[in-house]
């Protein structure tokens, strides 16, 4: 029997993943004795296959060709090869360092293992069958359209660069290097697990996104809900719009954005790291950096409710616009009192909402920055500053309120920085 080549630069996957379960199920029909070998380069045409056999095609020198029914298993050892699947489920495609160009039929399913060629794989959105494609450290595309639940790998470990196209199914995705990955744009699902520099757009489809440790990562939640878990480089991570995003900042400096209603944003656990939270459309939880001394956090207010939960650095608010309002309450313990750790940012024309703040213990603590809009950053640009009861209550002149809860003094001119 023909021996499946050991293909030069093999893609690099994690031990005990399932990922490689699903390659050590691709090899196994390779030592079967129920295979009938065909050299394609010795027999063009391959001969009828007797009940109970599966035919393997061998590609020892670069072509074009359709696996006809019951030619199930694939070798490539030539430099590059062309291939149309068949309908047949459990197909198994094997190439080395070729380079591959794999298009699956509506009926198909299997498994597409190649190493550091460039290789193009496609999936068409008829095919519903699951297909498993590890690919090496090449540029590769794969276009893995259908609806089955797919699983894909590339450039884990071994870097290169990779466009990935999702269809409608369930797909799981793990790339290193430098990746673009576009979700399907009639729904679905994906998991994607990145080591290297990402961009992913999941359109209509239910993103669950992961970055590593040192990777980079821009991310737009798309149409549908979105939980993303920030990495270890500058990103910017943005939450669908069917609102209840979950996005959690890595530990490096990061833009959070919510998506739509009901939307928690977290700031990462970076040491200086400069984080951006700002609140999408509707009713929003920001949530800054645990831990005094931690991150430094800016928070933006949208148009329905905004609570913050504040805290340790230096942290800046942002009111919404119309009748937003945020909510901020200062985290003690992680060291958001200090006099020096807060400061509530204001542009003329793009304010009008309100904030109720809740936590300082002093009118020290505050520190307000109002942009030139305003005329003169200091107290005569307010049209109220005045205490009623035990609360700070301040208006701004372009409408904006300020609310400082168990604060009895009034702000003056050494509040405005």
């Amino acid at each position: 029997m023909i021996q499946p080549p050991t293909p030069s630069s093999p893609p690099r996957l994690r031990g005990g993943s399932p990922l490689d379960a699903g390659i050590k199920s691709a090899l196994t029909p390779f030592g079967s004795g129920n295979i009938l070998p065909v050299d394609r380069s010795k027999t063009p045409a391959p001969p009828p296959l007797a009940s109970g056999k599966t035919g393997e095609y061998v590609f020892s020198g670069p072509g074009i060709a359709t696996m006809p029914k019951g030619y199930d298993f694939v070798v490539v050892s030539a430099t590059s090869a062309n291939l149309t699947g068949n309908a047949d489920a459990n197909q198994r495609i094997l190439a080395g360092s070729a380079h591959l160009t794999f298009n699956a039929v509506a009926g198909g399913s299997g498994s597409v293992i190649a190493g550091n060629g460039n290789n193009l794989i496609t999936i068409p959105v008829t095919d519903s069958g699951s297909w498993m494609i590890a690919l090496g450290g090449g540029n590769d595309t794969v276009r893995a359209l259908g609806g089955g639940n797919n699983t894909v790998s590339a450039g884990v470990g071994t870097g290169g660069t990779s466009q990935i196209s999702l269809g409608g199914g369930k797909s799981a995705v793990s790339v290193g290097g430098s990746s673009t990955i576009s979700g399907s744009k009639t729904g679905g699902a994906e998991t994607i697990t990145a080591t290297g520099t990402t961009v992913v757009n999941a359109n209509a489809s239910n993103l669950l996104f992961l970055g590593a440790a040192g990777s980079g990562a821009t991310v737009f939640g798309g149409t549908g809900s979105a939980t993303i878990q920030g990495g270890g480089g500058a990103e910017w991570l943005q939450g669908g719009s069917a609102g209840n995003n979950s996005i959690q900042g890595g530990t490096g400096a990061a833009t959070l954005i919510g998506g739509g209603d009901g939307d928690r944003l977290f700031a990462g656990m970076g040491v200086g790291a400069l984080q951006v939270l700002k609140a999408g459309s509707g009713n929003e939880t920001l949530v800054g950096t645990a831990g005094s001394g931690f991150g430094q956090d800016t928070f933006y207010g949208s148009t329905g409710l905004t609570t913050v939960l504040s805290g340790g650095g230096v942290n800046h608010y942002v009111p919404g616009q119309g009748l937003g309002v945020m909510e901020i309450h200062i985290d003690s313990l992680a060291g958001g009192y200090q006099s020096s750790a807060n400061q509530f940012d204001f542009f003329f024309g793009k304010g009008g909402g309100s904030i109720v703040e809740m936590g300082f213990t002093s009118v020290s603590q505050i520190h307000f920055h109002l942009d030139a809009g305003f005329g003169a950053n200091d107290v005569t640009s307010l049209t109220q500053n005045a205490v009623s009861g035990s609360d700070l209550n301040v208006t701004l002149n372009d409408g904006t309120k300020v609310t400082f809860l168990n604060i009895a003094s009034t702000l003056t001119n050494s509040n405005f920085v």
